[in-house]
């Protein structure tokens, strides 16, 4: 993942005068100390040649550490104080943001990997006149620079991931995994997903962006299957092999022996579990809720408008970590091989459960009037926990006697 402190940034300076090279200094709020930059590569043409000032007046500490090296040495990535960025409120729908310019500050650092400034409400000047101007080539030559570094921080981190799963491999065999296995294991695939996040961020507005992701994950198939679509035959190979699917995978049916068990069917005809229904109808309501207290407190709203937020997105993570994790026993009864990624999947969901919970209890804190109205979404929450904690004994129970769901 990049290491964005936008928004830890007080202020800084970069200085693009000497070609091929970029220094400058960033103080983050709260240190008295700047971050150093010393920087190999080319700027974007706006500020090729000039020195770039820039001042957060909404600037905040961080509440831990950063653990950023005082020296960045390394390459650059992109770095403008034009880029077209999207601004607004997003939680107000789409026509509540805008496009504008605004700083963006890449670089790869042999210390911290991929660090990152993206800011549209920063004070930005660029100074002076350029000494020198990018030309077409050198643009070429940037690219291809930002490209290499960008390459050079995923293998960096694929590299690291490939040797967690090597560690994995070498301590496990063909059995079935229990929960810190599996918990391993995802902590594999998250890197996966970052990485892939990664490069999606960085080459979403290339023409060729899922060529270069496909190449950079190392999915040849799909760079196979993006060549036979360009030749207009993967249209018909698909349908070809959707047939086949639905010969060979007919729908599965949920066990009628578990129902009220391990799923039921909701209003809207799904099957889901139990237990993820009740955390999804807990979210829904605590949304609700939220929306009609708007006309008669939101002063208060707007005051605590982070921890409400934080509080209604944990339950919303919650419900989907839960459906994630359960709504698979509607038809999976042989639990030898999944009883450990369940309670591994649960143990993650808790992380949900407790950001809710600290979140709501923050906010019965600072609005005391709120304690009432947040009470029976408190119990509600605190009883999805004691059943989570039930099942995740009995796979754990299923992990220690095999055959015995």
């Amino acid at each position: 993942m990049a290491f964005r402190i936008t928004t830890h940034v007080q202020r800084g300076w970069l200085d693009a005068s000497t070609k091929g090279r970029i220094v400058g200094e960033i103080y983050l709020k709260g240190s008295e100390l700047p971050i150093r930059l010393s920087l190999d590569g080319l700027p974007m043409a706006d500020v090729a040649g000039r020195i770039v000032s820039f001042e957060n007046p909404d600037a905040h500490a961080p509440t831990q550490p950063l653990l950023l090296a005082e020296d960045q040495e390394g390459t650059a990535g992109d770095i403008t104080a034009s880029r077209k960025l999207l601004d607004g409120d997003i939680s107000r729908g789409r026509e509540a943001l805008h496009i504008v310019n605004g700083l963006y500050v890449e670089w790869y650092s042999q210390r911290n990997g991929r660090v990152l400034i993206e800011a549209t409400t920063f004070k930005t000047q660029v100074h002076g006149e350029p000494t020198w101007t990018l030309t077409d080539q050198d643009e070429l030559e940037r690219q291809e620079q930002v490209a290499e570094g960008m390459a050079d921080f995923m293998n960096r981190v694929a590299s690291a991931a490939e040797e967690f799963v090597d560690e994995i491999e070498d301590e496990i065999d063909d059995t079935p995994m229990d929960e810190f296995e599996w918990e391993k294991s995802l902590k594999e695939s998250d890197e996966r997903t970052a990485r892939y996040g990664e490069l999606l961020e960085k080459y979403h507005d290339h023409p060729d962006c899922e060529r270069i992701v496909a190449r950079e994950m190392g999915w040849d198939h799909l760079e196979d299957m993006l060549d036979a679509d360009e030749r207009g035959i993967f249209d018909e190979a698909q349908a070809q092999s959707d047939d086949d699917e639905e010969d060979l995978y007919p729908e599965p049916t949920p066990d009628p022996a578990r129902e009220g068990i391990d799923w039921i069917r909701t209003e809207d005809g799904d099957i889901s579990h139990p237990l993820s229904h009740r955390a999804f109808e807990l979210s829904s309501r605590l949304y609700h809720r939220v929306k009609q207290m708007e006309s008669s407190q939101k002063r208060a709203l707007e005051t605590e408008s982070e921890n409400v937020q934080l509080m209604i997105f944990a339950t919303r993570m919650l419900s989907a970590k839960l459906a994630g994790a359960l709504n698979g026993l509607a038809y999976d009864r042989d639990l030898s091989f999944t009883a450990g990624m369940i309670v591994a999947q649960l143990k993650r969901a808790l992380n949900h459960f407790n950001e809710a919970s600290r979140r709501m209890s923050m906010l019965c804190i600072m609005q005391p009037d709120w304690f009432d109205i947040l009470r029976p979404y408190q119990d509600e929450l605190f009883s999805i926990r004691e059943e989570m904690l039930h099942l995740m004994e009995r796979f754990r129970q299923a992990i220690r006697s095999p055959g015995q769901n």
